[in-house]
């Protein structure tokens, strides 16, 4: 009889532990840094991934807002946006967006990137000849 008890109790146990890793998470209890912690993480598992990230429109500066490197930008739905990228040394470009087809983009320390419009952003492949 104790084993039949004992076992209906672990089966209980490990039920109530299953149901509770499956919990949705309660966002509106969670503060802005939390908040932020997780969108960092569920951002980093996009990018590990291969996805492309969704940022909006705004200034983002290389070094602070995105690490320096070579991206590609792609505008999200189906229009036509401009870029504007202000290198920290040098001469400032401004080019378009399509929704067809990626641009690519060089970020260093200090540049700054200007988009009009939100955008799917993702670091470019490396060519290798």
């Amino acid at each position: 009889m104790k084993k039949i008890f004992c076992a209906c109790l672990i089966s209980i146990l490990l039920f109530s532990l299953s149901i509770s890793a499956f919990a949705e998470v309660d966002l509106s209890s969670m503060s802005v840094d939390e908040l932020n912690e997780l969108r960092m993480q569920i951002e980093n598992e996009i990018v590990k991934k291969g996805g492309d990230l969704q940022i909006g429109s705004g200034t983002y500066i290389g070094g602070e807002d995105i690490a320096p490197g070579t991206y590609e930008l792609k505008v999200i739905g189906d229009t036509l946006t401009t870029y504007m990228l202000y290198p920290a040394e040098g001469n400032f470009v401004a080019d378009y967006i399509t929704d067809e087809a990626y641009t690519r983009i060089t970020i260093n320390n200090g540049d700054k990137l200007e988009l009009i419009d939100p955008c799917f952003l993702r670091k470019a492949a490396k060519i290798g000849f």
